[in-house]
């Protein structure tokens, strides 16, 4: 009687090999996806598709899938694109995130849509106290100046328009700060001219915000305080 050929069976999609260097060689979706698990961008991705189940109450169903569930889940693709997306465009919180999406009942074919984004940074503008806003303004600075060898107090001085206007499009630089922080205003926002002042008012609605600063002096003189503390540290 013949003897049977030693098969090697791929433990991911069960496909069978006669020879082991072409089993070795073998790379199905799902194997990659096991080789990928310690990859910081699926670990990301793991972790807003778990908070995504849990504002969406399917936690109440099912058991908190482990990351080697998740890799053969059928939402892993659309969690590791918005993984890859909310870092690439620099979201201050993906799990805020992932909030805004399923209160808003944003399709997932539209989770990684800029004009959604937009939507979702602007949110955060309106909504989020202005203390908060000007810490993490603070912060933020603090971060750019390390980066490019700038002292804190020279940051309004040093930093471009345009580098300005893409750290108010991603939330680092609040309009509270922007418009109402009279440093920011004389040494950067008087150097805003032509298509970067018409850009800054397609980014935030500047209308509303110097009517909203005018108001809010009990929150402008916070926010303020806050700058004249951080900003003149050394």
């Amino acid at each position: 009687m013949a003897l049977q050929a030693t098969k090697f069976k791929c433990t991911f999609c069960e496909r069978e090999f006669v020879r082991k260097p072409w089993f070795e060689r073998h790379m199905c979706t799902k194997k990659q996806r096991f080789l990928d698990r310690n990859n910081i961008t699926v670990i990301r991705a793991h972790r807003l598709f778990m908070h995504w189940q849990r504002r969406t109450g399917l936690l109440r169903r099912a058991k908190e899938k482990t990351l080697e569930a998740f890799c053969k889940s059928p939402f892993y693709n659309a969690f590791l694109k918005l993984s890859e997306f909310t870092s690439a465009e620099y979201v201050m919180s993906g799990f805020k995130y992932v909030d805004w999406l399923v209160d808003n009942k944003i399709p997932e074919k539209k989770w990684c849509n800029a004009h959604d984004l937009d939507g979702f940074r602007e949110y955060i503008r309106e909504s989020e106290d202005a203390q908060s806003q000007a810490k993490k303004t603070c912060k933020n600075i603090r971060v750019w100046c390390a980066d490019n060898g700038i002292d804190i107090p020279e940051f309004f001085k040093c930093i471009t328009p345009g580098q300005a206007l893409n750290m108010v499009r991603e939330n680092k630089l609040s309009p509270w700060v922007l418009l109402g922080y009279d440093p920011c205003v004389e040494e950067l926002v008087s150097r805003f001219q032509g298509e970067i002042l018409h850009t800054l008012y397609d980014h935030i609605n500047v209308p509303y915000w110097l009517d909203k600063i005018e108001r809010d002096q009990d929150d402008i003189l916070k926010v303020r305080k806050i700058l004249d503390g951080n900003m003149n540290a050394t």
